[in-house]
């Protein structure tokens, strides 16, 4: 299991310069990949993505990178041509009457450069690639580590859950037998006639036996926890739309089980169940 939240950092100096990428990632519904590149390295956005997608499933994440190249490989590698750019273009600006220094700027003359070096040399993208490789490990790594931490989270409630909906099942039974007395205590003062007495609490007693039945809330709600844990711990690939379609079938019946109970004891519990399924929830929504 894998949290969203997560960055991945990398430095790698190569013949070029030192490349440096960063990914970084935050909690979505769906996936979501931004890319943000230096003008040089621009067309090098599908290949990122390419590399990246396969990683990612849910969530938004952010790659930024960078090559810098140092002072003295930009000179060796781009005046020479620069000179000869500048030369070309001065002969241009004479033919057609202006004068050159006024037509040629060094803004002009990069552009050229910039045109001339559109298509990448070999080593910009294997470069590219080396670095990426190991910003990912160091993302994904973080990303397996904190979902570590929230399967942890998450199961410590889910076993809460469990301990709470034991002693629900253990009230239950006693709260229909305080009913019972509750109700021939009330008849007795008011009548003496025992036996139609009881034939009256037994009545009720069975209608509000049935109106709290709760039985097949307590067996889905184990089923949701049964499945919790086997989503997190067997299941391959992403499992957060699991996880968040069974947090709120959790809350629905929970929310049921409060509805149906008539006893202030299992009232008290049922809320701390709520409070349970809220914090897994809130942990839910940061799983990939």
């Amino acid at each position: 299991m894998k949290s969203m939240t997560a960055y991945g950092r990398a430095v790698v100096d190569t013949s070029l310069g030192k490349w440096t990428i960063e990914i970084s990632s935050v909690n979505r519904k769906s996936a979501e990949i931004q890319i943000y590149l230096s003008r040089q390295l621009l067309k090098e956005e599908f290949a990122l993505r390419k590399w990246l997608s396969p990683y990612v499933q849910r969530g938004q994440v952010t790659v930024r990178a960078n090559l810098q190249r140092p002072p003295e490989a930009l000179v060796d590698a781009n005046l020479p041509r620069l000179r000869k750019t500048k030369k070309a273009w001065d002969q241009i600006a004479l033919e057609l009457g202006y004068p050159p220094g006024q037509a040629i700027d060094i803004r002009f003359l990069l552009d050229q450069l910039s045109e001339a070096q559109a298509e990448a040399p070999p080593e910009l993208e294997e470069g590219l690639k080396a670095t990426f490789e190991k910003a990912v490990q160091d993302w994904v790594a973080m990303r397996e580590t904190e979902g570590f931490v929230l399967r942890q989270d998450i199961e410590s409630h889910l076993v809460s859950l469990e301990e709470k909906l034991k002693k629900v099942e253990t009230l239950l039974p006693n709260a229909i037998e305080e009913l019972r007395k509750r109700l021939r205590a009330r008849l007795e003062e008011v009548s003496r006639d025992a036996t139609a007495n009881e034939e009256r609490v037994m009545r009720e007693v069975v209608m509000m036996a049935e109106k709290w039945d709760v039985n097949e809330e307590v067996t889905r709600i184990k089923s949701h926890i049964s499945q919790f844990h086997f989503s997190m711990g067997e299941k391959k690939g992403a499992v957060g739309k699991t996880l968040d379609f069974l947090t709120q079938e959790l809350h629905r019946e929970v929310n049921t089980l409060g509805a149906k109970a008539n006893d202030l004891e299992v009232i008290r519990i049922v809320l701390e169940m709520k409070g349970d399924v809220e914090k897994i929830r809130e942990q839910v929504q940061n799983v990939e």
